[in-house]
């Protein structure tokens, strides 16, 4: 019960600290990603916990790819905690919204437990950007990698610890085309 009451207090507290949780369709941000681009013309650590009843995000990964210039690539990894308190379908979403513009190629691989999904910017046939799996209750380390490609021409930004990964319940609807993984 203590648990319960000491994640609600959290919650709340996060809240008020400005993280923005949609209640109306459970998504959660189980990912951040901060980086800046810096053009020929011209990060905050913190962990927080949210919930949608069906799963809790303990600790988000935290993923800086830190100042960035054109064509460079590389990769990134880092760790996320969940606890499912109801087994069922959830859906892994790619937010490309914040990687429109600077990258040529942007795929997150997540490992969670004994199942490995692929997500990929959308644009231009490179992949599905969310995935639907089967999860058990309990709770869960996952290993978020990102790998990347910026632009030949990027658009000069900044991004700080914007959601990179949404979870939230399956509900069965608008994701015909998502890969399913059972655990």
């Amino acid at each position: 019960m203590s648990k319960v009451l000491t994640a609600l207090a959290v919650v709340l507290v996060a809240t008020a600290a400005g993280l923005a949780i949609s209640a109306t369709n459970g998504s959660l941000p189980l990912a951040t990603i901060s980086y800046k681009v810096i053009s020929n013309n011209q990060s905050n650590n913190s962990s927080f916990l949210a919930s949608n009843g069906s799963v809790v995000v303990i600790k988000a990964s935290q993923l800086n790819l830190g100042n960035l210039t054109a064509n460079q690539k590389g990769n990134a990894t880092g760790t996320a905690v969940i606890l499912v308190n109801s087994s069922g379908y959830f859906v892994l979403e790619l937010n490309d919204s914040v990687l429109h513009g600077v990258f040529s190629h942007f795929m997150v691989k997540l490992t969670i437990g004994n199942q490995t999904v692929t997500l990929a910017e959308g644009g231009h046939g490179k992949g599905h950007d969310e995935a639907v799996i089967y999860l058990n209750k309990g709770e869960y380390n996952v290993t978020v990698t990102v790998y990347y490609r910026v632009s030949p021409h990027p658009h000069s930004v900044t991004v700080e610890n914007a959601p990179l990964l949404i979870i939230k319940p399956y509900h069965g609807h608008d994701h015909d085309d998502q890969e399913e993984f059972n655990s």
